[in-house]
């Protein structure tokens, strides 16, 4: 996952990150960063019981996302406005099992291109 990536590199075990990883001042401390290529747009899902279509339908639920996406980011900035919790989660496949098993209620990801 991205926390593996970033440690490789961090470790030496690898070169670069080649996807997946947004520019932000906080990672410019720590690697080399190119040019962005790319604007990530992100997307909500939930179960067909919740219905959730507008974020001020959040408030009181979970919200899961991927740690280290541009998701993350958009979710911290907006969690004290909406009143939801994150919970973040290593890979999609465990984010999506706890949305099928309603461990939450919701959750968000990097739109795929």
């Amino acid at each position: 996952g991205f926390d593996a990536a970033v440690n490789a590199v961090q470790a030496g075990q690898a070169d670069a990150i080649m996807a997946g990883m947004t520019k932000t001042k906080e990672r410019e401390k720590v690697f080399t960063m190119s040019d962005t290529y790319y604007d990530t747009k992100v997307v909500i899902a939930t179960t067909k019981s919740h219905k959730i279509s507008k974020y001020d339908q959040l408030t009181g639920k979970t919200v899961g996302v991927k740690n280290g996406t541009a998701a993350q980011r958009f979710l911290e900035t907006i969690k004290d406005k909406y009143g939801f919790t994150i919970k973040t989660f290593d890979t999609g496949d465990l984010m999506n099992n706890s949305l099928s098993a309603g461990a939450i209620d919701a959750m968000m990801d990097d739109k795929p291109v």
